[in-house]
């Protein structure tokens, strides 16, 4: 996690609530600390709390547990994640699994959420944003190709293919610098009468991870 520095406020602060749970345990973590020069190389962006200097990898929400469906994704958040676009590269995709993606609404306890596959609307639940995002153009099947920055519910998907034959579970972008914002509300945790968990028990807040990559062709756009 990138932050910036001042020498007015240099006191890292963990606050957590007390748990009167049954069998409930102590926190336990550590933290490794390294500062990073104002005139490094590689020094992140201001806006970047993540930051990715690889040409392709993968990136993943905070509490991401891969594979195992059992970590939830941070409650409250407004973050960026940034990737340092590579000489030469003219977009950047990102592709993810079902088994690897969960920003969903449990329609059985508050509304489905609409911002899903769309561009410049209103405040809402869990989603990401990828300013420009773009199906992948080397999918044939996809017809029809429009821009969406949104992306959201159980199956990420690119614009205008939500629930059509031929979706993929890629979406490009020539938008630079190349980021992916994330955005939770404050609905997260393992109560049934909160988002994550409906009536079937199925967790669905448990983040995200995107594999990422480069590409030096300028997509082809309508």
């Amino acid at each position: 996690m990138y932050v910036d520095a001042s020498d007015s406020c240099t006191t890292l602060q963990y606050l957590r609530s007390a748990s009167t749970a049954s069998g409930a345990t102590a926190a336990d973590f550590s933290i490794k600390v390294t500062q990073v020069e104002c005139t490094s190389k590689t020094k992140s962006p201001s806006e970047c709390t993540q930051y990715h200097t690889a040409a392709s990898g993968t990136i993943n929400s905070y509490n991401y547990q891969s594979g195992s469906g059992t970590g939830t994704h941070l409650g409250n958040q407004n973050y960026a994640i940034c990737i340092r676009p590579e000489r030469g590269a003219c977009a950047i995709c990102y592709s993810a699994a079902d088994t690897e993606w969960q920003m969903s609404t449990d329609a059985t306890t508050i509304p489905i959420d609409t911002v899903c596959g769309t561009t410049g609307v209103g405040a809402s639940n869990d989603y990401i944003e990828i300013p420009g995002g773009v199906c992948d153009p080397s999918v044939a099947a996809i017809a029809s190709l429009y821009s969406a920055d949104r992306y959201c519910g159980t199956t990420f998907l690119c614009p205008g293919v939500v629930g059509a034959a031929g979706a993929t579970h890629t979406v490009c972008s020539m938008q630079k610098p190349f980021k992916v914002n994330v955005y939770t509300n404050n609905y997260e945790g393992a109560e049934a009468s909160e988002e994550g968990v409906p009536a079937t028990g199925i967790q669905l807040d448990w983040g995200f991870k995107l594999d990422y990559w480069m590409m030096t062709t300028c997509l082809n756009l309508p």
